[in-house]
């Protein structure tokens, strides 16, 4: 991996100038590259490899030494001996076909995994745009990864020009796109990832003294704490951890909550990103009941049916677990919920029980007893059982089923069972309620 420079030449004439970056001044010059050189080096960010793009008109005029000035070429030789410069001839004329070849150039300099810097100071006007296409390919068919992206902002009026740094203007695409991918997907990683550069990027060039920098270093870190949430959030669902699911909800919402008072500049463009992600979180109230619901219907909106077959079957007796007040984990408790409501939709008598029903009757009576109600919001249930079984055993039965069937049946469920869950959180309500008032009696 190296850090490399892409910059641009042309072919009018510069002034000299004293640039400034990050609170540092570079010595006098005429040519902005060498100022960019000299201030990142001294932000611990030294160039190993150099690129100035140029027409034949900017390697005449400033590149190559003339009468009138000593050229870029011997400028960057004399200051930087040991740096590696590559200048790139490129055409003098802007069209979609030589913007093609432009691209390609730009393309063919970024090595895997190089770290990129733009110089977009000089050179067409296109070439913001094309910093921004360049980047977002090389990231994805080289694994390149953004340095910075600065523009010298020289005056004709003033001897001290500063060096802006537009780089979170660039990656606002890219936030875009993660928050894009996590509404239509709910996966949360390019998040995660994003946030970690941009962590990077903060506490290298923010000030830990000064009040501004301060609160922006403790709101990236709020802000990491909340992708770093969506993540957990999203790796439980995928991994199926029923028993954590709810409180990784639970701290999204707060993480999220504690999100949207940032106020800094370099994270203020994400406010309204975030008001999507509360919009998509708003399905889960806190009712503990219904968010095991929503978490399936959360899969079935994401296309994780194996997840949402799972979630809705096992989530149905946890529910009626947190409804009885019994322990959702404890393993017998979960065997029996299961035999029981086979009794109910069978309406077996108890002399039709099995022997391992009988074995525990005062427990599947109990049970039994509190499902029967519900037996009309049961009907699905065996359908439930019988799709999940062909989903989680790869298909290896009888009369597998096609994956446009698990998309239409999950859907199906999710709808069919919500009733379930709407009566056993009223009960749920009912008997805490009952419990709190004959506490007090």
């Amino acid at each position: 991996m190296k850090r490399k420079l892409i910059s641009f030449l042309g072919n009018s004439v510069y002034k000299p100038c004293i640039y400034e970056f990050r609170g540092a001044q570079a010595n006098q010059s005429q040519f902005v590259q060498l100022a960019i050189l000299e201030l990142l080096a001294k932000n611990g960010m030294e160039i190993d490899e150099l690129y100035v793009f140029l027409t034949e008109g900017a390697k005449k005029k400033n590149w190559e030494n003339s009468p009138e000035q000593v050229g870029l070429k011997e400028e960057l030789e004399r200051r930087f001996p040991r740096l590696k410069v590559i200048p790139e001839h490129i055409g003098s004329t802007q069209s979609e076909e030589e913007n093609w070849k432009l691209f390609d150039q730009l393309i063919g300099v970024i090595d895997s995994e190089d770290e990129v810097f733009f110089d977009i100071t000089n050179g067409f006007r296109s070439l913001p745009i094309l910093a921004i296409s360049v980047n977002q390919y090389a990231k994805v068919l080289k694994k390149s990864r953004l340095g910075l992206v600065l523009y010298g902002c020289f005056e004709n009026n003033k001897s001290v020009a500063p060096i802006i740094d537009i780089t979170s203007m660039i990656t606002l695409m890219d936030w875009s796109v993660g928050v894009d991918n996590y509404l239509e997907t709910g996966e949360s990683s390019l998040l995660a990832d994003l946030t970690k550069q941009e962590a990077k990027r903060i506490m290298c060039s923010s000030d830990e003294q000064d009040e501004a920098g301060l609160k922006l270093r403790q709101e990236i870190v709020e802000l990491r704490r909340l992708t770093d949430q969506m993540d957990a959030f999203d790796r439980s669902i995928r991994t199926v951890r029923g028993q954590t699911v709810l409180e990784e909800i639970g701290k999204l919402r707060l993480a999220l909550k504690e999100a949207q008072k940032l106020e800094a500049q370099a994270v203020k463009p994400l406010e309204k990103l975030l008001s999507q992600v509360e919009g998509k979180l708003q399905q889960f109230n806190g009712d503990p009941v219904m968010d095991l619901y929503e978490v399936a219907q959360w899969c079935y909106r994401h296309r994780l049916y194996q997840q949402g077959y799972t979630f809705l079957q096992e989530n149905l007796i946890t529910a009626v677990c947190i409804a009885l007040e019994k322990d959702p984990s404890e393993k017998n408790t979960r065997y029996l919920i299961p035999r029981a409501i086979h009794i109910v939709l069978r309406k077996k008598c108890i002399d039709q029980w099995e022997e391992q029903d009988l074995a525990q009757q005062e427990k599947v009576e109990e049970l039994v007893s509190f499902l029967s109600p519900l037996r009309t919001l049961l009907k699905s249930y065996d359908a439930l059982t019988d799709f999940r079984n062909n989903i989680n055993h790869a298909g290896m039965k009888e009369n597998p089923v096609s994956y446009p069937a698990f998309s239409k049946m999950l859907s199906k469920l999710v709808e069919d069972m919500r009733p379930f869950f709407e009566q056993v959180s009223a009960d749920s309500k009912i008997s805490k309620h009952s419990a709190t008032v004959l506490k007090k009696e």
